[in-house]
């Protein structure tokens, strides 16, 4: 994970961990403590060698969470202008400034730009949902007890189909 560009309304400066709300000040961690942040000389200065120097004011930056990137004849999950709508893919060609994908559901090829498209994994939770539903018709309350045996871990796909 890499640390996000802009916090609290402000650019974060190269090598930034720490922010303090209070002082408006970020701060690097390093071997020998914390180091604050001048902006406007772009320098890093010793402040101590704890958090304990500004108080409980001094909080870790957020991380951007890891962006999923499928390989050729992955299976995932795509969504078109980034609207939230997902929908089952298999990736068939990566290039350099798009992705060719099999789109599954429209039974189709279609090519996107990368900027205009985002991918997640299909979770275990998912590929052990649909291997139930491809073994057996259930009513609700059998699906209800299957969904929280899955959300305690209890089902896996076993190995082979023979039960």
């Amino acid at each position: 994970m890499t640390t996000v560009k802009e916090y609290k309304g402000r650019t974060v400066p190269e090598g930034a961990t720490h922010y303090d709300e209070n002082g408006d000040l970020f701060y690097k961690e390093t071997e020998k403590g914390l180091l604050y942040e001048i902006p406007s000389q772009s320098a890093w200065l010793e402040t101590g060698n704890s958090r304990e120097y500004n108080g409980n004011h001094v909080k870790p930056i957020p991380q951007e969470p890891e962006t999923f990137v499928p390989v050729v004849g992955e299976e995932c999950e795509y969504s078109i202008q980034k609207s939230g709508s997902f929908h089952r893919c298999k990736i068939v060609d990566i290039g350099e400034v798009g992705v060719y994908l099999d789109t599954l559901h429209l039974f189709m090829n279609v090519w996107a730009p990368y900027e205009d498209v985002e991918f997640r994994p299909i979770t275990d939770r998912q590929k052990v949902e649909e291997w139930v539903n491809s073994k057996i018709d259930c009513n609700m309350d059998e699906a209800i007890m299957l969904a929280k045996l899955l959300d305690l871990g209890c089902l896996v796909i076993p190995d082979s189909d023979k039960c």
